[in-house]
């Protein structure tokens, strides 16, 4: 495995870890842990009604919007990312794939090059490549 790794950061552990990641993987440094929590509560207010249906309440959504709102320093434990639902917040915002560790993209089907579109020809060693490159996060829950 640590032949695939190309880099690692220990970005600072003060609640905001998850978002320092994510800037981190984004824009190259932890600084814009700030901008990540903005830029996700936007779209989840934004695309209110689809995350409705996705987590099956408004409830939900709210909870959401809250636990991601905080720009105060040190973010207490209600404030961290610690449910699938943030990482899927995430991979929506900012058109990312997290793979989680454990639980393997899998194949495209044998079937892919006689079904798909001719626009998509490449698109099968892009799925591929893309799992060994820099163009996916991982995760550990």
């Amino acid at each position: 495995m640590y032949q695939f790794i190309q880099n690692w950061k220990n970005v600072a552990g003060d609640g905001n870890c998850g978002f320092r990641v994510v800037s981190n993987f984004l824009f190259g440094d932890e600084n814009h842990w700030v901008e990540i929590r903005r830029r996700m509560i936007f779209d989840l207010r934004h695309h209110m009604r689809v995350y409705e249906q996705l987590f099956r309440s408004v409830e939900r959504v709210t909870e959401l919007i809250m636990q991601t709102n905080w720009e105060d320093g040190s973010a207490p434990r209600g404030y961290w990312i610690n449910t699938p639902d943030h990482l899927y917040v995430i991979t929506n915002t900012f058109n990312l794939c997290v793979l989680i560790d454990g639980c393997p993209l899998p194949p495209l089907h044998v079937q892919w090059e006689y079904h798909r579109d001719k626009r998509f020809s490449g698109w099968k060693c892009i799925h591929h490549r893309d799992i060994l490159c820099n163009n996916v996060a991982t995760c550990n829950l």
